[in-house]
C-alpha cells in the first residue's frame, strides 16, 4: 500500500493547508490539532471551536478515503468521502458551514442526525446508529421529539 505522503493526488497538502489556515483565520476562536494516526498510514486533524454552544469538525485522511465527522450529541455527522479534490471541496464548504453556525443535530436513543446547509443554500446530511441492535426500527418520529441543538457560529468567547 503508497503512503499518504507519497500520494501525488493534492490531497494531503490540500487538507493540511486548510488546517493552518484555520488555525490563522481561527485564532482565538478555535484550536486546530492534527495527529499521526497510530496503526495505519493516516493524519487526522481536528477543529475545537472555543464557544462550546459551536460545533467541533474532524477529518481523518486515510489511504483511499477521507472521513469527515461534525456534530457532538452522537454518531450522526459523519460523512465518508473519496480522495478527490472534488470532496475536499465539500469538506472545505462543511468547515465553512460549521464555522458560520449553519449546523444542525437531532439525537435520540442510539441514532442522531446531523444536517449542514451549505453556503448555496444545499442541506446535506448524515444519520448514525450506535448499541442499537441489528433489525431494530427507531422510534417512530424520532426526528420530531429528540434532543435538537443548532451549533453557533465560531466566536471567541
Amino acid at each position: 500500500m503508497q503512503d499518504d505522503a507519497d500520494r501525488d493526488d493534492g490531497v494531503a497538502p490540500r487538507l493540511a493547508a486548510l488546517a493552518d489556515r484555520l488555525a490563522t483565520d481561527l485564532a482565538g476562536r478555535a484550536t486546530v490539532e492534527s495527529a499521526e494516526l497510530p496503526g495505519v498510514s493516516g493524519t487526522s486533524w481536528t477543529l475545537r471551536p472555543l464557544d462550546p454552544r459551536s460545533t467541533p469538525v474532524e477529518w481523518l485522511l486515510l489511504a483511499d478515503e477521507v472521513l469527515l465527522s461534525v456534530g457532538r450529541l452522537g454518531r450522526g455527522g459523519r460523512f465518508e468521502l473519496d480522495r478527490t479534490a472534488e470532496d475536499v471541496g465539500f469538506l472545505e464548504r462543511v468547515v465553512r458551514a460549521a464555522v458560520e453556525g449553519r449546523v444542525r443535530e437531532v439525537s435520540a436513543p442510539a441514532r442522531s442526525r446531523v444536517e449542514v446547509t451549505l453556503e448555496d443554500g444545499q442541506v446535506v446530511g448524515e444519520t448514525g446508529h450506535a448499541g442499537c441492535l441489528p433489525g431494530l426500527l427507531p422510534l417512530p418520529g424520532w426526528r420530531r421529539w429528540g434532543r435538537e441543538v443548532r451549533y453557533a457560529p465560531y466566536r471567541a468567547p
